[in-house]
C-alpha cells in the first residue's frame, strides 16, 4: 500500500544538513511534495512531505535520517491513501 509520509527532523543548523536529508529522498526516486525548515536557537527543524511511499520504505528512510551524524530525532507519520483511477 501506498502512503503519504511526513518526517520532522531536528537537527545541529549544519550549512549540508538539509541536502544530506533531502538526498536520502533523491536516491530513491522520490520527490517530496513539499519541504520546510527553520531554525530554532541552535537547532535546525526540516519537514519533508512525500507521496507514493511504500510503508516499507518510508519506515527504511527515516531510519536513515536518524543515522546522519548531526541529527537528533525524527517523527514519521503515514496516512494510506488509493490512487485515483
Amino acid at each position: 500500500m501506498r502512503t503519504q509520509a511526513s518526517y520532522e527532523a531536528t537537527a545541529e543548523p549544519d550549512p549540508g544538513m538539509l541536502i544530506r536529508i533531502l538526498n536520502l529522498f533523491a536516491l530513491r526516486d522520490h520527490v517530496p511534495v513539499r519541504v520546510r525548515s527553520r531554525t530554532l536557537g541552535d537547532r535546525l527543524q526540516v519537514a519533508v512531505d512525500v507521496h507514493g511511499l511504500q510503508e516499507a520504505e518510508a519506515e527504511l528512510i527515516a531510519a536513515k535520517m536518524r543515522a546522519l551524524v548531526g541529527v537528533s530525532a525524527v517523527r514519521l507519520e503515514q496516512m494510506a491513501f488509493s490512487a485515483a483511477a
